[in-house]
């Protein structure tokens, strides 16, 4: 299922790449460009845990196309204990409509062993709007109304191992929202805060990852980044607040 739904997300970039190249063959290409990145963090909320994680990050542009794709894994252990297992992947296509206004196209996909959801996937499309796009400064929101499955995870009890509240699958029409801030205090440092939220009738799921980049060499760079993810109405038993400090090592190309 994760490599399906990975080849899939990654997919979609890639299909709407080949469609824009067949509709304006003159229009100019790049290669694609990103960062891959090796994590270890502070982990509280559901998952109290040391944990390590990798990521990568794909961006290209074609033209007035553009597209992105990314993929995250987290996992973690307390004294042997499995304490963290975390899966993401998302993609997205974007199409200039003006200078600064665009349409977009966005897929998402995560599982979480401590979350109480086996899974989340959100597809949606939209439009983003670029507030500030200029040197050491961008600043980019957008909007997109979609559809939502969230897979909840069976309630076991904890000492007998049985099952007491069978999982569930809840789909609804949603709507995600999205600010993307980056600033360059100089050459070698720059800061970035990304905020996503995702509303149902069910829940509210917001993310807000804050970080401080400083550059190494050409290439590489090292992050400390504040992460939190809250859910207005988790999984019986579980806590709605989760928060991950991190420290990384990151590879641009």
């Amino acid at each position: 299922m994760r490599a399906l739904m990975t080849a899939g997300l990654l997919g979609l970039a890639l299909a709407g790449h080949a469609v824009a190249q067949d509709a304006e063959p003159e229009a100019p290409d790049t290669s694609w460009t990103g960062e891959g990145s090796l994590t270890a963090g502070i982990s509280t909320g559901n998952a109290e845990t040391v944990d390590l994680g990798l990521a990568l990050k794909l961006n290209k542009a074609a033209g007035a196309w553009n597209f992105a794709a990314e993929g995250s894994y987290d996992y973690g252990e307390v004294e042997g204990v499995e304490s963290r297992n975390r899966y993401l992947v998302g993609g997205q296509a974007g199409r200039d409509i003006t200078d600064r206004l665009f349409g977009l196209g966005r897929a998402s996909y995560e599982e979480d062993d401590f979350s109480g959801f086996e899974s989340r996937l959100f597809i949606g499309l939209g439009a983003g709007y670029r507030i500030f796009k200029r040197d050491g400064l961008a600043w980019t929101i957008e909007a997109s109304p979609g559809f939502r499955i969230d897979e909840l995870a069976d309630v076991v009890d904890p000492v007998t191992g049985a099952v007491v509240t069978p999982g569930t699958s809840e789909e609804a029409i949603g709507l995600r929202g999205a600010s993307n801030f980056a600033y360059d205090f100089n050459e070698r440092v720059g800061f970035t805060n990304r905020s996503n939220v995702t509303w149902t009738d069910e829940t509210t799921q917001l993310t807000n990852t804050a970080a401080l980049n400083s550059s190494l060499t050409e290439a590489l760079s090292a992050r400390i980044s504040f992460e939190v993810r809250h859910d207005t109405n988790p999984p019986a038993g579980f806590e709605a607040t989760d928060t991950a400090t991190r420290l990384a090592i990151v590879y641009g190309f």
